[in-house]
């Protein structure tokens, strides 16, 4: 898959990013650049696997392959569903706000100049860390971080079914387990305040470095449309073991937790 993305830089046409507009149109355009490209290599991946590969014990389980008589990848299931993990979705909101707020409304700062602070890591743009650390950030309930995923998360979900055909299912997830570590352990600097090689954001929740109540937390990963997403998306709440020991407490956790 890394090998057919190598032409990425070439494969979606330059333009001139003179406004957030042109700039969410061309990101939106490098992501189905890339949707395409793993769709690609999980169809080739999948005929390989029929060719080289045979799987009669799990092929017991699926009653398409008992009643055609036929092994699991050789075409015998209905259905074929490929989930793609989009990982790092609350960093690229987050940090479509700085843009959008630093750049183009409050004209503080050049692409240019954040692009060379998020190459240098901020160690030479300290000025932007801090402005970038006082906007608004997902997770925190304020309005404008929710208001962006929700496009975000529609923008991917759509980009994601334009693949689908009647027996083929694309469907993006948020099921980072732990796997927003190493991840975020090959990224650089990131235009949400993360630094290099830091976690990404987990599962439906926030950067490891935002700071949000619970209630907030949960009221913004309910903001988006899940059920687009495969399987419902988790979300991590720090809960401290003192309050373990009050049942009222442990009665509002729950109540909460049933709301999401």
């Amino acid at each position: 898959f890394f090998k057919e993305i190598k032409p990425f830089q070439s494969a979606v046409e330059p333009v001139d990013i003179v406004s957030y507009d042109i700039l969410y149109h061309q990101l939106l355009k490098n992501i189905e650049f890339l949707f395409e490209k793993a769709v690609s290599a999980n169809k080739k991946r999948w005929c390989d696997f029929r060719m080289h590969f045979q799987n009669v014990f799990v092929s017991l389980f699926y009653r398409d392959c008992i009643s055609r008589n036929l092994e699991v990848r050789n075409c015998c299931v209905c259905y074929h569903t490929m989930i793609v993990e989009t990982m790092g979705l609350v960093n690229l909101a987050d940090s479509l706000i700085s843009i959008r707020k630093l750049v183009f409304e409050e004209k503080k700062y050049t692409l240019a100049e954040l692009t060379t602070g998020l190459k240098t890591n901020f160690v030479n743009a300290p000025d932007l860390l801090a402005d970038i650390a006082k906007l608004p950030k997902f997770g925190q309930n304020n309005g404008l971080p929710e208001t962006l995923m929700k496009q975000l998360a529609d923008d991917v979900a759509e980009i994601a079914e334009r693949f689908q055909t009647e027996d083929f299912f694309c469907v993006p997830s948020l099921h980072t387990l732990h796997n927003h570590i190493s991840r975020g352990g090959l990224l650089e600097a990131t235009a949400d305040g993360r630094r290099k090689g830091e976690p990404l954001a987990k599962n439906a929740g926030t950067s490891p470095a935002v700071q949000t109540e619970h209630t907030s937390l949960i009221l913004a990963a309910s903001s988006w449309d899940q059920s687009r997403f495969s399987g419902g998306q988790p979300l991590d709440v720090w809960v401290s073991a003192k309050d373990w020991y009050d049942c009222e407490n442990i009665q509002r956790y729950a109540a909460l937790f049933r709301t999401y």
